[in-house]
């Protein structure tokens, strides 16, 4: 997981505000890129706009805890999620088995008697 720092600028003439977000594997590389990015997005306003000055209303500071996905809870909605769907399968495989399994299947589905039954062979030994 990366880290976010972010550092806010604000230009004083026309009231814009840029917010810079930086991510990487070091929370102190990302706060200092940050800061850099964000002094030197200054003057490059400053320059191209002809500002008297740009405010950096706050500057990036080390994040405390890495920031990105919540891995144990979408590995938890992943495997609900796969829950569901075996669930699901079996359930539509079993609606639609419409084979005969049982001489109680088929006096249900042909709604007559079954008279006699066949024994299942004994295997040869």
């Amino acid at each position: 997981m990366g880290q976010h720092a972010r550092g806010i600028l604000l230009q004083d003439t026309t009231s814009r505000v840029i917010t810079l977000t930086v991510t990487g594997k070091s929370p102190e590389g990302a706060a200092s890129v940050a800061n850099e990015l964000a002094d030197r997005t200054s003057k490059a306003a400053i320059d191209a706009m002809k500002l008297d000055a740009v405010n950096i209303i706050d500057r990036a500071s080390v994040p405390d805890k890495p920031s990105g996905p919540n891995r144990a809870m979408y590995t938890a909605v992943a495997l609900l999620a796969g829950l569901f769907v075996a669930i699901a399968i079996i359930v539509l495989q079993d609606m639609l088995d419409t084979t005969v399994k049982s001489g109680d299947d088929a006096e249900e589905l042909l709604e007559i008697p079954v008279l006699g039954r066949m024994p299942k062979p004994k295997k040869a030994r």
